[in-house]
């Protein structure tokens, strides 16, 4: 993750100035929830764009990013309002800093793409799994390999897996930057979600992306990828 950091220490004020609003399938997401969620977490939360429609939802917030600069941008989106029930949290997805089961709905949007190899883009999976509550959601969006503009843009195919590949960032920069994606298809999302133990309320592709809403099992000990329960 040091290079998907420095990447996004390098864009975070032209992330901030580009990424403002949160999709549409984020807000209808949150929006099943009411006002009653004790703890929400933004996993990933970039430049703070879906920190305000949590917050709508949840007393407190958890604001995660592997980016300082980053997490800076958020900071001063929700420096005005509700910003004193931010918690901002420096840290690497794979190894939260969040005790088990605190969270009940969480967002993982345009994270998970970034990680590699495999084994690792489960762990982070399976750290989600652990800090949600028994009955907690979570949405997951990822890009989604057949759409049209991969096809077409100056995409660099490498990496050790299919889907793997480097875009370039040039939005708002002197120098086009470089990020690694590894791009999912449906079918592959899926697989990685059951490994790990969620079950899977809705997957589908919207747009560019695939978006997954889960739910962290009610019943059962911590999934271990054997295919039963770990202690």
């Amino acid at each position: 993750m040091k290079d998907t950091e420095k990447v996004f220490d390098r864009i975070a004020e032209a992330f901030g100035k580009a990424r403002r609003r949160p999709w549409p399938d984020t807000m209808r997401f949150l929006e099943r929830f009411g006002e009653g969620v004790e703890v929400g977490m933004d996993l990933g939360c970039g430049a703070g764009r879906n920190i305000k429609p949590l917050l709508k939802i949840a007393r407190r917030v958890y604001a995660v990013d592997v980016s300082e600069k980053m997490i800076e941008e958020a900071r001063r989106a929700t420096l005005e309002g509700d910003g004193g029930r931010v918690t901002f949290l420096k840290a690497d997805v794979r190894d939260l800093p969040i005790g088990d089961g605190e969270v009940q709905v969480a967002l993982m949007v345009a994270v998970l793409h970034h990680i590699s190899p495999r084994e690792e883009r489960l762990k982070a999976l399976e750290e989600l799994r652990r800090v949600l509550s028994p009955g907690g959601e979570a949405e997951i969006m990822v890009w989604w390999r057949g759409a049209e503009r991969f096809k077409k843009s100056d995409i660099r195919w490498e990496g050790a897996e299919e889907g793997d590949c480097i875009l370039l960032w040039r939005w708002g920069v002197v120098k086009p930057v470089e990020r690694f994606y590894h791009l999912y298809t449906p079918r592959e999302l899926e697989k990685d979600l059951k490994e790990t133990g969620f079950e899977v309320l809705r997957l589908e592709v919207e747009g560019e992306n695939v978006v997954a809403w889960v739910r962290k099992p009610t019943s059962g000990g911590p999934r271990s990828r054997s295919g039963g329960t770990s202690l």
